[in-house]
């Protein structure tokens, strides 16, 4: 049998999970965004705040994990401190994403949908951010960068 951690309940990132989960859960679609909560506050949905929403909010585990696991953003286990996002959409294709998303896995050794040895970065891919006549775009957590070229990747990863 598996054994789990307990979450620290005493962290702040709990303590603001609980009281804005606690405004959630009287609205009318409390699980996607309680999920989002969940997974903004600690960058993945730890087993017992499945549970906690899970009886909350009177979903079954199986549905809340199908959903947890239908969206590519909810991840299961932590991931990094830094998440980097290579756009995939049609603009940045042609501008070449795929090169810039090679030189990171490079850079970084590790692929696409992995977090390094360290637990500084991880890497994946996305499908259209809205910046298209920017492209090729790479977010790092949420700041975006624009025009991204391949001689700059080192030194934007210096900088985390």
């Amino acid at each position: 049998m598996e054994t789990r951690l307990k979450l620290n309940t005493t962290t702040a990132e709990y303590k603001k999970f609980i009281k804005e989960f606690n405004e959630l859960k009287t609205t009318t679609t409390p699980l996607i965004e309680s999920l989002h909560l969940a997974q903004d506050c600690f960058g993945y949905i730890p087993y017992e705040l499945q549970q906690l929403i899970s009886d909350e909010l009177k979903v079954s585990m199986s549905e809340l994990y199908g959903v947890i696991t239908f969206y590519k953003k909810f991840k299961l286990e932590p991931t990094a401190k830094n998440t980097i996002y290579i756009c995939m959409g049609t603009a940045c294709y042609i501008k070449d994403a795929t090169a810039i998303l090679n030189k990171l896995e490079k850079i970084l050794k590790v692929k696409a949908g992995e977090s390094t040895e360290d637990k500084k970065f991880f890497i994946d891919t996305t499908r259209c951010v809205g910046s298209c006549g920017n492209a090729p775009v790479m977010l790092i957590n949420s700041k975006v960068y624009k025009n991204v070229k391949i001689d700059e990747l080192e030194s934007i990863l210096n900088s985390y």
